[in-house]
């Protein structure tokens, strides 16, 4: 029977005060990081849709055949950023 890393530190006993300080630690330094990775993913999205307000004065383009390219668009990103990700996470 193995027993983890915090059991054998603490005796055996959970350190709430620990887990605590560790959270605040951690929150701390990925919420910046996840606030900008959501504003500029936000911004993303409505860049899209300021796109779109340009295209029609310049091109004849319908809302049909926009939404087909905003489609495509979607479904190129999806299929790319899987195999990226994969690229990017560590095998044993």
């Amino acid at each position: 029977m193995s027993t983890t890393t915090a059991d054998s530190v603490a005796g055996g006993r959970a350190d709430p005060a620990g887990d605590e300080a560790v959270f605040s630690k951690v929150s701390w330094r990925i919420m910046p990081l996840l606030v900008i990775c959501y504003f500029t993913a936000y911004l993303d999205r409505i860049d899209i849709g300021y796109a779109q307000l340009q295209m029609k004065q310049t091109l004849p383009f319908s809302d049909a055949v926009y939404g087909l390219g905003a489609g495509i668009f979607f479904v190129g990103y999806f299929l790319f950023e899987v195999p990226s990700n994969r690229k990017h996470s560590v095998d044993p």
